[in-house]
């Protein structure tokens, strides 16, 4: 799964499915099982809750087979802290599991991204770092270090990492995103654009469709962008688009009431994109609307 992308998980449970049913006594399979459904959940091809459900289900089942199963540890920590919003507990699973095995940079990625959800920028690039130092040729992590630059509004060092990490890896979906949107932050929607469409027509993910409606929006392609919108919108009907992306993409065509409605339903949902996409600029417009900080004081009760 080192490229992270729907088709890759998709295939990955497949795998996974096939070495339960030849050994369904060995608590790994489970275990990573567990992780491609989390996984999958932040790809949005059916609902949250029934993808999570499914993740806690295979992680416990991990975990009674062996209750010291680093990865399981590790995924429940995930689960607990991204996709239940329990993050002191989620990070301590974590800290467990990196402890059984400090050298998986899966787990590292992990704690990577706990922080990077909490807006710990400088721990999780410390994690990231630590992952690929022991998975250096990993495209997906390399990505992943570009993506925290840029959530924490480094925009010029995210570009440069984004373009290392294209050269002679220029269809990669995920690092295609991340250099776009990082373009796209620092004002050049321009050029941003295409470099979205190129990511989005190597994987269709519902956000970098919200991205390229924004850029099209900044643009003056209003027509487009709202196209857009009504795009996203088909997407959230076939069970594949979250509503805080959803409220990303009225955002993007400065429909803030309608942005709202669906930021409040991500937060009662619990929807695993909201605290992560809440950092982006696009919602700076209304970071200190009332509304906004009870949205926060829900992801963030500890």
């Amino acid at each position: 799964m080192s490229l992270r992308s729907p088709k890759t998980v998709l295939k990955a449970i497949e795998c996974f499915e096939v070495a339960i049913s030849l050994e369904p006594t060995w608590a790994p399979p489970f275990a990573m099982l567990a992780e491609s459904y989390r996984i999958l959940d932040l790809f949005q091809h059916t609902s949250s809750k029934d993808i999570i459900t499914r993740a806690t289900t295979f992680t416990e089942r991990a975990l009674r087979l062996d209750p010291e199963s680093p990865q399981a540890h590790a995924t429940m920590g995930a689960v607990l802290a991204m996709h239940q919003w329990k993050w002191k507990e989620g990070e301590q699973r974590i800290q467990f599991a990196l402890r059984a095995n400090p050298q998986s940079s899966q787990i590292e990625h992990l704690y990577s991204v706990i922080t990077l959800f909490q807006r710990r920028y400088d721990e999780a690039l410390h994690h990231i770092d630590r992952a690929l130092s022991i998975d250096p040729s990993s495209l997906f992590l390399r990505s992943h270090r570009a993506q925290v630059l840029f959530f924490a509004r480094r925009y010029e060092e995210s570009i440069r990492e984004s373009e290392d990490l294209l050269e002679g890896n220029s269809d990669f979906a995920l690092g295609l995103m991340t250099y776009g949107a990082a373009l796209l932050d620092s004002g050049r929607p321009a050029e941003a654009l295409p470099v979205l469409e190129r990511s989005f027509a190597s994987a269709p993910l519902p956000i970098t469709l919200s991205a390229i409606a924004n850029a099209r929006h900044d643009i003056g392609k209003q027509n487009d962008a709202r196209a857009d919108l009504d795009r996203l919108f088909q997407m959230h009907r076939d069970g594949c688009c979250s509503p805080t992306t959803l409220a990303l993409g009225h955002m993007a065509v400065d429909e803030v009431e309608s942005a709202f409605q669906w930021l409040e339903t991500a937060a009662s949902e619990r929807d695993s994109y909201l605290p992560l996409l809440s950092q982006l600029p696009l919602l700076d417009p209304i970071r200190q609307d009332a509304r906004l900080v009870r949205i926060y004081r829900q992801m963030y009760p500890e």
